[in-house]
């Protein structure tokens, strides 16, 4: 749903070196569920609509995965994972070029 901007996604913010986070939560009115032989759209109701897409502590392993792989490459990275019965994957990893002006919070 998010990459076709059928919806926006959830934003989370993890300071690298306190680790605290700063969530924006967005209102997911519709998901798309994965079935192989086609995609399915579904309503989301009112009150799930709001609910966080990530536990707090889903949210630190990914910042956490992050770092690790930044000391890999030793450069910051995008990943781009997914987390199925509460297990983190890595699926892939790109590097990217700092950003004028950015500051590390």
């Amino acid at each position: 749903a998010i990459t076709e901007g059928l919806v926006t996604p959830d934003q989370y913010e993890v300071s690298k070196y306190t680790r605290s986070v700063v969530s924006r939560i967005s209102e997911k009115r519709i998901a798309v569920k994965l079935d192989f032989e086609s995609k399915k759209v579904v309503r989301v109701p009112n009150p799930k609509s709001m609910e966080p897409s990530l536990s707090h502590n889903q949210v630190l392993s990914v910042a956490e995965m992050s770092l690790e792989v930044e000391k890999i490459f030793n450069k910051p990275v995008n990943l781009e994972w997914a987390i199925e019965d509460n297990k983190l994957y890595l699926l892939e990893v790109r590097g990217v070029r700092p950003i004028r002006g950015f500051q590390e919070i």
